[in-house]
């Protein structure tokens, strides 16, 4: 179930895929580090050398040809730009005046939303309307509150009114969708809504037919009695954003209920949904579906990139739905800012076209009325390029400029190179190579130097061992590189054929990526800042036993989406016969066989599939494992194993597997054979990121074993980037790097001044041990300035300067709060 959040909360997608065959084609790609024989020759091309028509042979003999289905169209849904309003404890008509109509400086300049999405997550009671019990005092505070004199649907149509006397009336009524509650089954004391004294059984199909002919009845009258002047109800929305089981018989009770009335029901469900193209089937009359792009942006280096914009695109068009753009932490993260602006630009007519079709915007629970008035240039564009997009101009992507030294598309090959300039020189967070590929997907290895003062340079590496199955023939490189940069080259070997679409830069400010020491290394909280839902004991994946049942806490390790690492040491160099990663799939409770799962071995310690600077030598990739089920408990219950089989065997003592989880990723054990046995039993691991826990606002956002060595420092409460909590008053973070690191100084970066109830920590004390086993304990010194009256959230440094570098083999850094206030922690960097 997908979570929509409020503020400092996030919307995270559970991708579930339909059940897999019990074995899958076996491939591997194994690959040596590319040999260093001087300079790559880039031969040069003029843009306007390369045609149109050589490249649509390309394209053609990759993909075929089909034709595209439609989007709604504005006449057919009856709307074109639906805006959500989520509930909050105070609206009025300042609030709803940007979006009534396009703002600047104080004055309506034009319309904007032609339609308005009322919906109510959180209850009073506790209970969330999409997925927990609730009952008629429930359902009475939506109705209270949107019709509440002053607020919500009074406000929206005197904000229209107000931008009316400079407009002039709208070009029509504003439609209205109202949220229904999810009905559900388990609540058989509903509360009497027909005046026969006898409370509504929503397990009944009788009761729940009552209860939501009493809503609508309802919702209708008080509509009707409100008189507004510029708006009109559309209808409703299906507040559940996935479709399981007898959900449809109820779905379809709604509908025809709201039919009935003369009126429609409108749907969003998350990326990858279940039972989502099923939309019409349930009786929906518009269905609009979620990308999720905006909420994994800028998690883990964006585990989630543009192409799936592309590929959410691609399946909403086939199945006649819309699009939703959606907003994440854009008032604080200059990685969500991006993503937005991604958003409009991908939905040009020239692109994935869903700007002419029926759409809806998630935008948090203020994100229009703060961006419309922030002093803050960046945050005040979301605002104008939102009103553009929405008065159908065409948004340009927000990447700066990248000139190739071949037109795009261009063929990717087997193997080849490419020269990229940029317009300004920029410090880059990584590449995005774009490609467009059919049935031989490319495999392989990119590399990509950067030009200094002194020459060529390696900048970074990635190891593309899969193609993502959700994102279809859209798939993504991505190339990290950290560093400022005016010119680049790339080279890649491999094998298969796609083709190179774009190229994206992503940028990052000095003071946002910071190489340092223990960039990427492991490091563990004590006590660990948040509890997982189903937690690693420290052995569980190498403990021989893999459960015979399911899934469950203390014999399951689990992860809620985006990318997952384990990195075992195996002692020293063996041979590698096969791999299996013991786990679980086929969709129940959201759980889904991993994707893009491949295995890296190596004499070296690899933490990812990328890199910067140059990879190691003698670095084997396996890939494509098949997917061995060995108990099916039903069709969408499975438990078995990914399994890697080499062509030949691989020797290394490090093993790296990656996957992307598609929903939860449920692994029992990780087995390593060579020679018969296995190898791994007993043996340490790390893995990345911890365990998915979750929040306990009152106490505690968790860290997930990444965000304090990402190189990352937050600027405000960023809950991606930072761990929080203030529910003990001392925790101990301890690093231990895979080599001894020179360190003569210790930064902590942690948020400041008092907003959100957040403090600069009181103390910060550094140890350092060397391979000797002498520690050396230094206090660090805050550079922290300004008050901490609550005006302000902003980054502070804690550093401990050390008498004489130590190479230290371990870390410990203990972090004291203030009472009565969190600790927000973004960074431990050796220097």
């Amino acid at each position: 179930m997908v979570n929509r959040p409020l503020t400092g909360s996030l919307r995270i997608s559970s991708k579930v895929p339909s059940s897999p065959q019990t074995s899958m084609p076996l491939q591997s790609v194994a690959m040596d580090g590319p040999p260093r024989n001087g300079n790559l020759t880039i031969r040069r091309e003029s843009r306007r050398g390369v045609s149109c028509a050589a490249v649509v042979p390309i394209l053609l003999a990759v993909f075929g040809c089909s034709g595209p289905g439609s989007y709604p169209s504005p006449s057919e849904a009856g709307f074109h730009h639906a805006a959500l309003i989520y509930g909050k404890a105070e609206r009025g008509v300042r609030d709803l005046e940007p979006y009534a109509a396009e703002f600047r400086d104080g004055s309506p300049r034009r319309w904007m939303f032609d339609a308005f999405l009322f919906l109510i997550r959180n209850l009073p009671s506790g209970a969330i309307t999409e997925v927990d019990p609730t009952r008629k005092p429930d359902w009475d505070y939506h109705l209270d509150q949107w019709f509440q004199q002053g607020r919500d649907l009074h406000a929206l149509d005197e904000a229209i009114e107000g931008a009316a006397r400079t407009l002039g009336r709208p070009p029509s009524k504003r439609k209205i969708v109202l949220s229904v509650p999810y009905p559900h089954p388990d609540v058989r004391e509903f509360g009497d809504v027909d005046g026969d004294g006898r409370s509504e059984d929503l397990g009944s199909v009788q009761g729940r037919r009552t209860v939501l002919r009493w809503y609508v009845g309802e919702a209708v009258r008080r509509f009707r009695e409100a008189g507004f002047r510029h708006l009109e109800l559309w209808g409703f929305y299906w507040m559940r954003e996935d479709l399981h089981g007898s959900d449809g018989e109820r779905l379809r009770d709604l509908a025809d209920v709201v039919h009935q009335r003369g009126l429609r029901v409108l749907w969003i469900p998350y990326y990858n949904a279940p039972g989502w193209t099923a939309w019409r089937e349930a009786g929906i009359d518009v269905c609009i579906r979620q990308p999720n792009y905006a909420f994994w942006a800028g998690r883990h280096e964006g585990s989630v990139r543009a192409n799936r914009l592309m590929a959410t695109a691609d399946q909403a068009r086939s199945a006649g739905a819309g699009i939703e753009i959606e907003a994440g932490q854009v008032l604080s993260s200059r990685d969500d800012r991006r993503a937005f602006l991604q958003y409009l630009a991908e939905g040009a007519p020239d692109r994935s076209a869903y700007q002419n079709g029926a759409m809806a915007y998630y935008l948090g629970t203020d994100v229009v009325e703060r961006s419309a008035r922030s002093a803050i240039a960046e945050v005040r564009r979301v605002y104008v390029a939102l009103a553009e997009f929405v008065a159908g101009e065409r948004l340009p992507d927000p990447d700066p400029p990248v000139e190739p030294t071949v037109a795009l598309p261009a063929e990717w090959g087997s193997s080849g190179g490419l020269g990229l300039k940029l317009a300004t020189p920029s410090v880059l967070a990584d590449l995005e190579l774009y490609l467009e590929e059919g049935t031989d997907p490319w495999r392989g290895l990119v590399e990509a130097e950067a030009r200094t003062r002194d020459g060529w340079a390696p900048a970074g590496w990635a190891v593309r061992a899969s193609s993502d199955r959700g994102s279809g023939s859209h798939q993504v490189i991505v190339v990290p590189i950290q560093r400022e940069a005016g010119e680049l080259r790339l080279r890649w070997s491999g094998r298969g054929r796609a083709v190179l679409a774009r190229v994206g830069v992503r940028l990052g400010a000095p003071a946002e990526i910071r190489p340092h020491g223990w960039v990427g290394e492991p490091y563990a909280i004590e006590p660990p800042a948040g509890e997982a839902r189903y937690p690693d004991s420290g052995g569980l994946l190498t403990d021989g036993l893999v459960a015979s049942d399911g899934f469950r806490r203390g014999a399951s390790v689990g992860w809620l989406g985006g990318s997952v690492r384990i990195l075992v040491d195996l002692g020293h160099e063996v041979s590698v016969d096969e791999v299996r990663l013991h786990c679980h799939g086929g969709g129940a409770a959201g759980i889904g066989w991993p994707e893009e799962a491949a295995v890296a071995v190596s004499n070296e310690r690899i933490s990812q599939l990328q890199g910067l600077g140059a990879p190691s030598r003698g670095l084997r990739v396996l890939s494509e494992p098949s997917i061995v089920v060995r108990n099916r408990r039903s069709e969408t219950d499975e438990s078995g194993a990914l399994v890697f089989r080499p062509p030949a065997a691989v020797r290394g003592r490090h093993l790296l597997l990656s996957a992307k989880a598609a929903g939860w990723l449920m692994a029992d054990e990780l087995e390593v054979r060579s020679g018969g046995r296995n190898v791994a039993l007993g043996r340490p691991y790390l893995l990345f990121p911890h365990p998915t826990a979750e929040p306990v606002p009152e106490k505690i956002y968790p860290d997930d074993g990444i965000r304090l060595t990402d190189g990352r420092i937050a600027q405000d409460f960023q809950p991606g980037l930072v761990a929080a909590w203030r529910d003990v008053p001392l925790r101990t973070v301890r690093i231990r790097p895979g080599k001894p690191v020179a360190v003569r100084e210790v930064s902590v970066w942690a948020l400041a001044g008092g907003r959100h109830g957040i403090l600069s920590p009181a103390r910060v004390t550094v140890g350092l041990r060397d391979a000797s086993g002498r520690w050396t304990r230094v206090s660090a010194v805050s550079d922290a300035q300004g008050p901490e009256d609550g005006s302000s959230c902003r980054p502070v440094r804690h550093v401990a300067q050390l008498p004489t570098p130590i190479a230290a083999v371990e870390a410990e850094v203990a972090i004291e709060g203030r009472p009565g206030g969190w600790v927000a922690v973004s960074e431990v960097e050796a220097r």
